[in-house]
Order: C-alpha cells, then sequence, then structure tokens
C-alpha cells in the first residue's frame, strides 16, 4: 500500500512539474494535450492494481474448491457430523433438563450428580432407552428410590440411581 500511495504522488509530481516547464503559447493547445496525457498517466498509476486483481482471477485455479454436495460420500459424512453434534446437544439438554429437575424437586445440588443416556438408534429413530444417575456428596443422603421413581415417570424409560 505504501508503494501505491509513493507512486501516485511521484506521478502527479512529474506531471506537475511538467506543465510548469512546459511553455504556454497563445492557443494553449501544447498545454492541453500535457494535461491530458498526465491525467492519463495518473489514472493509468491508480487502476495498475485493478489489473493485478483481474491477471489475478484469470491464473487463479478454481478446481481447487471442492464442491461438497458432488460427491454422495462427502454428504454423508457431513450428515453423520452434524448428526453426532446434535446428539451431543440434545444429551447436553437432556441432562441439565434432569439436573434441574432434581434441583427443585428434591433440592439437589447440580454438581453433586453425574447423569449418564443411553440413546439406542433404531430405523433413523433415537430413543432414550436409559438414565443413569450417580448421586455424590450430599445427594448420596437422599432417597434413590424416591429419586429413581420420578425421574423414570419424566424420561418414561429405565432409570438407574447409584450412590458414590
Amino acid at each position: 500500500m505504501k508503494e501505491y500511495i509513493i507512486s501516485i504522488v511521484l506521478v502527479s509530481l512529474i506531471c506537475s512539474i511538467v506543465k510548469i516547464i512546459s511553455p504556454g503559447g497563445e492557443g494553449e493547445g501544447l498545454s492541453r494535450h500535457i494535461k491530458l496525457v498526465c491525467g492519463l498517466c495518473i489514472i493509468c498509476v491508480i487502476i495498475n492494481p485493478l489489473l493485478g486483481a483481474v491477471e489475478w482471477l484469470e491464473n487463479f485455479d478454481f478446481s481447487a474448491i471442492s464442491d461438497v454436495s458432488g460427491t454422495e460420500d462427502k454428504y454423508e459424512e457431513y450428515e453423520s457430523i452434524f448428526s453426532g453434534y446434535l446428539n451431543l446437544s440434545q444429551s447436553d439438554y437432556i441432562k441439565t433438563q434432569i439436573k434441574d429437575m432434581l434441583q427443585k424437586e428434591f433440592d439437589i445440588d447440580p454438581s453433586d450428580v453425574d447423569v449418564m443416556l443411553y440413546i439406542k438408534e433404531e430405523n433413523g429413530e433415537k430413543k432414550l432407552e436409559r438414565v443413569t444417575l450417580l448421586l455424590h456428596s450430599k445427594a448420596a443422603l437422599k432417597d434413590p428410590v424416591e429419586i429413581e421413581e420420578h425421574v423414570s415417570g419424566m424420561t418414561a424409560c429405565e432409570v438407574v440411581v447409584a450412590v458414590g
């Protein structure tokens, strides 16, 4: 950028010097031509970077850009990655909801409970199969049977409560 600005300033300076030293006639015909040539030189210096960009685009290898939708393998790969992220976010949401419910219903600190989910997939449909709760610290003093019944009613799946 520094060189670009310097070149514009230098061309403008040279054009000014040429205008000053050019002979001024009665019709100023030569002066008009000098102004025209100087203006064209300044325009050429200003658009020079644009010409470089056009040349770069002409030489750019667009085949290096891969088309994700072009192959079925890539589509399946991205679909499985997305599905994995979706499963993780759904699992985290379910775990958070169970911890919030235990805090409200049983006054259990969420940091005193570890929640593990077992999700089964059949025919593309995911189903929560089992929830395992590991109670520790103060939560270990709560009634595990009551917690198991409550979480089982909420999730409609098998619930295992372990104290550790």
